[in-house]
């Protein structure tokens, strides 16, 4: 999760969204196949806001 970049990027699953990385936590993130970080869930996709 971004702590100290602007959060740029959410997290897409089921109906929601979390906004909760920055662009080079992102990159890092996508395709890891980790759940989100504020709820577990899936991650379908990753997305710039």
């Amino acid at each position: 999760m971004a702590q100290d970049a602007p959060r740029t990027h959410a997290l897409l699953h089921g109906g929601s969204a979390h906004q909760c990385l920055c662009g080079r936590c992102a990159g890092v993130y996508e395709g890891s196949g980790k759940g989100c970080p504020i709820c577990r869930q899936q991650v379908q996709a990753v997305v710039r806001m």
